[in-house]
């Protein structure tokens, strides 16, 4: 076959399929004429405006053209809410609705298809495993229950780093470590080796860069054909076919111990817990140290103390929201809403001294960790395997940064991926200040 023939027998398809959906656009139009609507590129729409790190990307957009905007990506219509009212709307008011969960193809893989708590659709199976894990792994008494596993992980984590007093740590690989091991004494039960503690490791942060692979069929669904001729279906089978080996083992290791296992719930912990928490370690760290002042007061005071996808059709604030429609909710966006927050990009802790405000999805202004039926259902965990891990690393060590380098030569930029680790590892010296536990 020809060279020519070949590129005319390629590219004919995807002619037709403009053709087809440049008709289709035009009809979705005509039906939510009064949506705000981003004008878009022939067969692409709006994806040329998405950048690698996609909130951001998402979140200047939303600056010139409003808080509710209607993108098209690919053929996908998808709407973006950038403010908390709006958020509220989708989140508390129209829960029922936007309670479920567009079909990815990484999502569909990571949850070996759809059977998972994070990427399922609203419904019985999604009732199911939310009840699994808020019963098994999550709930408020399990969390009591595993108290000692953090406290005798957090006393290991400040060993290692006493035995490297006054010289360089790389305190990202430390935490890393550290969460990797909390996690794994609660759904395994015991500790991983060090082999497969880096496997988990690795896999998680494949996880996360994984998802900024651009897949047909998630914009494109009649092209998902092309995902393998362009090797992106490849590199997902060989991602989580390494996945399917671990927990494999795993499995067996459950069934020779007459364990209960439940491999969907489990994956969930693993991608969602290790990679989130710490996360919000590093970062918290990073912003620290970078803010002395800041660092002081908390060392201060901890010393101190005593040892979404639509299901049917929707009206939002006078918008017809179509079935179907993909709603992205940012709050990262959110969260640096200049309307609720002064000087939203400035590490301030202390603006929530004295307020009210929570983050358990009751305040639509500050939404880590999301609202409604798909709140994340690990914010018990996560909250006090952070705290205890903070407030020790900060009654036990002053902190400083390796010699030659200074707070203006680290790297505050993210990288790209699902949960934007930093693109730099933090590195620190820690001086031991106190040795009581």
């Amino acid at each position: 076959m020809s060279p020519t023939l070949f590129a005319a027998l390629l590219l004919a398809p995807l002619f037709l399929f403009f053709l087809a959906e440049r008709s289709r656009r035009k009809s979705v139009s005509r039906k939510i004429p009064q949506l705000p609507s981003l004008p878009g590129l022939p067969f692409i729409g709006n994806l040329h405006e998405l950048g690698s790190l996609r909130h951001q990307s998402l979140s200047r957009l939303s600056k010139k053209h409003g808080p509710l905007m209607l993108l098209h990506l690919g053929s996908i219509p998808t709407l973006v809410v950038s403010s908390s009212s709006y958020a509220q709307e989708f989140m508390k008011t129209h829960d029922n609705i936007f309670a479920s969960r567009p079909s990815f193809r990484v999502s569909r893989a990571l949850s070996y298809n759809h059977i998972d708590v994070a990427f399922s659709p609203y419904g019985d199976c999604w009732r199911q495993m939310r009840k699994i894990c808020m019963t098994h792994l999550l709930s408020a008494k399990m969390v009591h229950s595993i108290a000692s596993v953090r406290r005798e992980e957090v006393a290991g984590l400040l060993q290692r780093v006493s035995d490297r007093n006054g010289t360089v740590v790389c305190l990202t690989e430390m935490l890393n470590e550290l969460v990797n091991n909390v996690l794994c004494r609660v759904v395994l039960g015991s500790p991983l080796g060090d082999q497969r503690r880096k496997l988990v490791s690795n896999l998680v942060q494949r996880n996360s860069t994984i998802n900024t692979i651009l897949f047909m069929e998630d914009f494109f669904p009649r092209l998902g054909w092309l995902d393998r001729i362009f090797g992106s279906e490849n590199k997902i089978q060989s991602h989580f076919g390494a996945w399917d080996v671990l927990f494999d083992e795993f499995i067996e290791d459950h069934l020779t111990n007459k364990s209960t296992n439940y491999p969907s719930a489990e994956r969930d912990m693993f991608a969602a817990g290790i990679g989130t928490s710490f996360l919000v370690l590093d970062w918290s760290m990073s912003e620290l140290i970078r803010n002395p002042r800041v660092m002081k007061k908390l060392q201060d005071e901890v010393r101190s103390i005593p040892a979404i996808e639509s299901t049917q059709d929707c009206e939002i604030a006078g918008y017809r929201i179509p079935k179907k429609t993909r709603v992205i909710i940012n709050a990262w966006s959110i969260g640096r809403d200049e309307q609720y927050w002064e000087a939203p990009e400035e590490f301030n802790p202390e603006r929530f001294v004295g307020s009210s405000l929570d983050f358990k999805g009751r305040e639509f202004r500050f939404i880590p960790f999301g609202a409604g039926r798909r709140m994340c259902p690990g914010i018990t965990f996560a909250t006090a395997v952070v705290e205890l891990t903070l407030a020790n690393l900060l009654h036990r060590f002053d902190w400083r940064l390796p010699s030659g380098i200074s707070i203006e030569d680290m790297v505050m930029e993210e990288s790209p991926g699902l949960v934007a680790p930093r693109k730099q590892k933090l590195e620190l010296v820690p001086i031991l200040v106190n040795k009581a536990t």
